[in-house]
């Protein structure tokens, strides 16, 4: 199980890296004022989007006790977002019922 563990982890991790890059690459792009960007709601929502993905890699692949309390709400959501997000979300939903069985 640790194995898929670290791969949950290095997955939610590049994703969060991945949309930080592409964040900054349209921020760059951007002939908007600094200002401007900031408040924009484009810009707050990608940086709403990336602070989870980052602590949900983080904390698998720190193996924190509870880095479920993180994983699974945002495994949860991740299953709207078809087809990739279904299948990241149901792999970590998968893990997570399957670890939890063998931890009772």
């Amino acid at each position: 199980m640790d194995k898929h563990r670290k791969i949950i982890g290095n997955i939610y991790f590049g994703l969060g890296v991945i949309l930080l890059v592409l964040l900054a690459l349209t921020w760059k792009n951007s002939s908007e004022s600094i200002e401007q960007t900031v408040g924009s709601s484009f810009y707050l929502l990608g940086i709403v989007a990336i602070i989870p993905f980052l602590a949900a890699g983080v904390s698998l692949l720190g193996n924190f006790r509870r880095a479920h309390w993180v994983c699974l709400p945002i495994s949860v959501l991740f299953l709207f977002s078809f087809p990739i997000g279904t299948i990241i979300g149901g792999y970590y939903l998968w893990f997570y019922w399957k670890r939890s069985k063998s931890a009772a």
